[in-house]
């Protein structure tokens, strides 16, 4: 990996291991965004709920997909 390159880590984390994680690879020049991801069968058929966690930066990178993933879940209409 080369500094500015770019780690998501998909696992369903515990947000400090996120947080530590993110810090040592800010120390390599890299960047780091934890991605959990929740949602089983449900999430599956609607769309999953995706949380983003760590260096705003490496989510700039990644933004626009997700921004794009999130607008393929149908509106349920009113709550």
């Amino acid at each position: 990996m080369e500094k500015g390159d770019c780690i998501i880590d998909g696992g369903n984390e515990w947000y400090e291991n996120t947080e530590r994680r993110e810090k040592a690879a800010a120390e390599l020049g890299l960047l780091y965004l934890g991605m959990g991801v929740s949602g089983g069968e449900e999430g599956a058929r609607n769309g999953p709920s995706l949380m983003p966690g760590g260096s705003f930066e490496a989510y700039k990178y990644i933004e626009d997909i997700l921004l794009k993933v999130a607008a393929q879940v149908p509106d349920s209409g009113p709550v």
